[in-house]
């Protein structure tokens, strides 16, 4: 079974950072790449990263994450 169906179930604890992540997706749900947000009281940035290309090189799939600043 995948690692997130997993915590999604309550089998896996969710990390510090994902917690977060979930928290700053569930606040700021339209953020754009590179946005800036504030949340509680620290400035996030929103990023996205391709994990795959399909067979013309073209990314086919984003994975996003927030960097605190």
């Amino acid at each position: 079974m995948h690692r997130a169906a997993l915590k999604e179930r309550g089998e896996l604890p969710w990390s510090a950072q994902e917690l977060l992540e979930n928290e700053l997706d569930a606040a700021h749900p339209d953020a754009q790449s590179k946005q800036v947000v504030e949340y509680r009281g620290k400035r996030y940035e929103r990023r996205w990263v391709p994990i795959e290309r399909n067979e013309g090189g073209l990314v086919s799939r984003w994975k996003d994450y927030w960097v605190e600043l």
